[in-house]
């Protein structure tokens, strides 16, 4: 099923090609398909394996040369000498494999933790499976804040939205529709499907599944991704310098000790011994452990502000970082607004921390009658949720815009989920795109209208309708 004109075909069309209908698929055609498809995930070539990343503890021109030294030391009898640089080598490596694998293990057991749901249609019931379950011909429930966990062809849209930026780099929330569009239209333009790891920000929708894990077009770029070899860091490729170097130079040293040894007639034996001697203790076999452990304790200090540093080099690598380029999109920020001021009442009211305020005056909402309808029309009217967590916090899932609206309510104490137990019979109206119309709210007879002015100010403004 590695069709790429699904966008060119009608929704009659795609159930008879994947032998679906509105009322999904059944439990026995679902398992059929798993068993041929696989699961719904992206396959990794990494896997955990703690004794590969014990061996690229070693894997180092340094290490190799202090490997060899204490090699050497212990063949000649300098066993001190030996010791140390072997003590130094396990205790690099030990390091370096326990930060490493504590990394790693945490990677995978968030991988756990956050295994992603999708709601679907099967035999004309609702329900919810994991999304690794996924397989073609399911048919997908989606609302404002899902995740999209397979490439999908939309069936069903009402004021559907969703955010690519993971796929195309575009932020900006993408209109999309359920007809069918022209086969040459690019993956951009193809606002008929729905992508493998980008999600919905307004709208309803529903959306029959036709690619999933590594056939998706998120897939294929994880495939591709998967493909490249790891790079050194400026630090590693330095240190790789410094030992090929110091290498070169040592065995030069040694080579013209012995050559003058002999010249002047001491025995051939006696100056390999000394000129080894030499050289082991020009060796600094200090640097090593000395790097690790500084790496080890940035490391640290980074988990404390929830960044899991993989490996250990790569600490120094964003250390060297000196300019961050980035397109007009601004994709790599948060992707998130927040309401600064508001116009009510002929009057602007500004913003501070979680308090509003009028000129240097603080604002009681609920003294404010227009302000307040206003504030009471911008979450009624938003399609935006918030849930809270078990830290107090709350996380807001929708179109930014709508949630910079009910963050900014959260924020001044009205609770979007009390104030609409308290009034269901609040009538929202549609969005009227030619009048830059948010939204309508019937309030005790009286039409509330609420505009958006655009980003970044967010202004506000509320006025009677004629």
């Amino acid at each position: 099923m590695t069709d790429l004109s699904w966008h060119n075909q009608t929704k009659e069309e795609i159930f008879k090609e994947l032998e679906t209908s509105e009322r999904g698929l059944t439990q026995k055609q679902s398992q059929i398909r798993l068993q041929k498809t696989g699961k719904n995930i992206i396959l990794k070539t990494h896997q955990l394996r703690p004794l590969k990343i014990l061996l690229e503890q070693f894997n180092s021109f340094l290490i190799y040369i202090l490997i060899i030294a204490a090699a050497v030391s212990f063949l000649i009898g300098h066993n001190l000498d030996g010791t140390v640089i072997s003590v130094i080598l396990v205790l690099n490596a030990v390091i370096g494999f326990t930060q490493q694998y504590k990394a790693e293990k945490s990677v995978e057991n968030l991988k756990k933790i956050l295994v992603p749901k999708s709601k679907v249609i099967r035999e004309g019931r609702m329900i919810e499976i994991s999304s690794e379950e996924l397989v073609p011909g399911d048919i997908l429930v989606l609302a404002a804040g899902d995740k999209i966990n397979a490439d999908c062809r939309v069936i069903e849209a009402e004021n559907l939205q969703s955010n690519e930026a993971i796929l195309t780099g575009e932020s900006m929330p993408i209109d999309k529709i359920s007809e069918k569009i022209s086969s040459k239209a690019e993956l951009t333009k193809r606002i008929n499907m729905l992508f493998t790891g980008t999600q919905i920000v307004r709208g309803q929708a529903k959306a029959v599944v036709v690619l999933t894990g590594m056939e998706t077009e998120f897939g294929k770029i994880a495939s591709k991704l998967q493909e490249i070899e790891p790079q050194k860091t400026p630090m590693q490729k330095r240190l790789n310098t410094f030992s090929k170097q110091a290498g070169i130079i040592i065995l030069a040293v040694v080579v013209i000790i012995m050559f003058l040894g002999v010249m002047k007639e001491f025995g051939t034996l006696d100056m390999f011994l000394t000129a080894v001697a030499l050289a082991v203790s020009a060796i600094p076999e200090g640097l090593p452990a000395v790097l690790t452990i500084s790496f080890a304790v940035s490391s640290i200090a980074m988990s404390k502000a929830n960044i899991i540093i993989r490996r250990l080099p790569a600490v120094e690598s964003l250390g060297s970082v000196t300019v961050i380029c980035s397109d007009k999109t601004g994709t790599i920020t948060e992707e998130k607004m927040e309401v600064q001021s508001i116009f009510s009442n002929n009057s602007f009211f500004n913003k501070s921390g979680k308090s509003l305020y009028l000129k240097d005056k603080k604002v009681n909402i609920h003294e404010e009658r227009e302000l307040y309808l206003l504030l009471k029309t911008s979450i009624l009217c938003n399609n935006a949720r918030f849930e809270f967590s078990s830290d107090g916090n709350y996380e807001l899932l929708g179109d930014p815009t709508e949630q910079s609206l009910l963050s900014n309510s959260l924020d001044i104490g009205l609770n979007k989920k009390n104030l609409i137990e308290k009034e269901p019979s609040v009538k929202k109206l549609e969005f009227d795109s030619k009048r830059k119309l948010m939204s309508i709210a019937r309030d005790n007879g009286q039409d509330i209208i609420l505009y958006t002015k655009g980003a970044p100010e967010n202004v506000l403004q509320i006025s009677k309708s004629e």
